[in-house]
């Protein structure tokens, strides 16, 4: 089975209707988040939180966030970044090329590190997270630019 990470945009009144719905039906959890803008950056989150922290990223965009509830939601609780901390994440990926993060891309170290998912030394896994940044960006960019939250899980 795998590890996805996962993103929703949320409006103001959404977090509250999330975490009751967290606690008393995770379809309907799971209905909610669907309606509202999201994707996922597959299995790619390991690598880009790998490289992320070496560029010193000022928002931890994939495991950050303050959890919006105790409960399990697929492999962790789901956790939410504030729209300001949004902003401050967005700004800083949008100035900020994936080549930032390539320059320290060493598949020796993300083994050595154990980074998931254990790809590193496989053809196309630059790519792969260069795709998944672009994602992030593109996404990350338009929730700053609505004022949104987002919430992040992983399943």
């Amino acid at each position: 089975m795998s590890m996805i990470t996962q993103y929703a945009r949320l409006r103001d009144g959404d977090l509250a209707d999330l975490r009751v719905l967290l606690r008393t039906d995770h379809f309907a959890a799971n209905d909610q988040i669907t309606d509202r803008p999201h994707v996922d950056v597959d299995k790619a989150w390991g690598g880009l939180e790998f490289l992320l922290a070496q560029i010193d990223a000022p928002v931890d965009v994939i495991s950050g966030g303050v959890p919006i509830t105790d409960e399990q939601w697929g492999y962790d609780s789901p956790r939410v970044l504030t729209p300001e901390e949004v902003a401050t994440a967005a700004g800083f990926l949008d100035v900020t090329p994936f080549a930032d993060l390539a320059a320290h891309y060493e598949p020796a170290a993300l083994t050595a590190d154990d980074v998931y998912p254990m790809i590193w030394h496989e053809p196309g896994s630059l790519d792969y997270l260069r795709s998944s940044y672009e994602t992030l960006v593109a996404f990350f960019h338009a929730a700053a630019a609505d004022g949104d939250s987002v919430v992040i899980w992983m399943s």
